[in-house]
């Protein structure tokens, strides 16, 4: 059977045309994948520097993204050494058993990083939304869907690993086949399997692009926020419909004696994993956004000096912000933090950042003279209890007290 495999291989080299024989596509392939690559690393880049930098609060989904996206370096190291190898991008009919095998052996660590890089970004997303969630309830839903993917992950790399048994290099080399060393699965239990995995990836893509829109929209922010963040979280059904075309592909890949020249199915895989890095990670760049906008807006304004203070809280979240109250000048020991109407905080951060401090927080509400409220926190954090509300009246203005009572969760 060997024999006649190589004999027919023969056979259609001798048959070649010149100009099928000099026909490539890995230059398009590496610059499709080395876009979507460039485009997604440079992303996390400026996600951390705003994180880093600009809010000074790196947190657990930060660094699971940091992992992910060298995983996405090292995916596209793999496309490079697939291309020197000489297979990717041209028809296997025309490579020598040694490139196969040294193709192979690239394929081989590539498709178990894009594997755990694709986990990864799922499992940032977890992380970024706990930070969100106050329930109990969606907190261990949140931390069972992070320990499902992980198990899934470690089970998705061992298929891959073991395939041929304890004799891993055979994934790579065929002759071990060949002569009975190692045993592996038939291409149809392999691709059945594969299929099964690419089922369970779709699923949990639409879990991590629909479950942000609901906690967004708990959010105390306006309705435009609230649309832009589910819109650019929602970037994630985009990742879904590469990950049913991945699937698509993968179905008929090893049926395909011509795969490696379009390389359909790892393509695919790669704009899926690409396109959930860009959706976990974008709106974490809004206050990088906003800063630039506000530069742009001091150098086309006349009226800089007058315009406020914007700031951003650890979860990126927008408030404006001055030392003293128009109304009370007089109390520099107390701090506002304003909020209009095209801006909003989180009251978890509130309650997350009180907590730091003292168990709880006092605030007080002053209706101004336009549509804002003004939040006015206490520096000293008055501590005080639910059934005694304590109220801090501002000279000239009418006031509602709201007291906060924050939890150490």
């Amino acid at each position: 059977m060997v024999i006649s495999g190589l004999s027919q291989l023969l056979e259609r080299q001798a048959a070649a045309t010149p100009q099928y024989k000099d026909e490539s596509n890995a230059g398009a392939l590496l610059a499709i994948h080395g876009t979507f690559g460039g485009v997604a690393i440079l992303t996390v880049l400026l996600r951390i520097f705003v994180r880093a930098f600009l809010l000074k609060s790196l947190g657990t989904d930060d660094y699971v993204m940091i992992a992910a996206a060298v995983c996405e370096i090292g995916v596209i190291v793999c496309f490079v050494g697939e291309s020197n190898a000489g297979q990717l991008g041209r028809h296997p009919a025309l490579v020598s058993l040694p490139d196969s095998t040294l193709f192979s052996h690239w394929r081989f660590f590539h498709s178990i990083i894009i594997m755990v890089g694709i986990s990864l970004v799922k499992i940032s997303i977890a992380f970024f939304l706990r930070r969100f969630v106050l329930s109990k309830n969606h907190q261990r839903f949140l931390l069972g869907c992070i320990v499902f993917l992980v198990a899934f992950t470690i089970s998705c790399a061992g298929t891959l690993i073991f395939n041929c048994g304890t004799r891993v290099d055979a994934n790579w080399n065929f002759g071990l086949r060949a002569t009975g060393q190692a045993k592996c699965f038939s291409n149809n239990t392999f691709t059945n399997i594969g299929i099964f995995n690419s089922s369970v990836n779709i699923a949990t893509d639409v879990l991590f692009a629909l479950l942000p829109i609901p906690v967004v929209w708990k959010l105390q922010a306006n309705l435009r926020t609230k649309l832009t963040l589910c819109f650019v979280l929602g970037l994630g059904l985009f990742a879904c419909a590469s990950s049913i075309i991945k699937t698509v592909k993968q179905a008929h890949a090893l049926e395909d004696p011509d795969w490696t020249f379009h390389d359909s199915f790892f393509m695919w895989n790669n704009i899926e994993f690409n396109i959930g890095i860009l959706a976990a990670s974008l709106p974490s760049l809004r206050p990088l956004f906003a800063k630039l906008l506000g530069v742009t807006q001091r150098f086309t304004s006349n009226n800089s000096r007058n315009r406020a203070n914007y700031g951003y809280n650890a979860d990126g979240l927008a408030y404006s912000r001055s030392r003293t109250d128009k109304r009370s000048s007089h109390k520099p020991a107390s701090q506002y933090y304003q909020f209009d109407s095209r801006q909003s905080t989180e009251l978890g951060e509130l309650q997350r950042g009180a907590s730091q401090k003292l168990p709880k927080v006092t605030s007080t509400v002053s209706a101004g003279d336009d549509n804002s409220d003004k939040i006015m926190l206490e520096q000293d954090f008055h501590a005080v209890s639910g059934e005694s509300p304590w109220a801090k009246p501002v000279p000239g203005a009418i006031t509602k007290t709201t007291t906060v009572q924050v939890s150490r969760y």
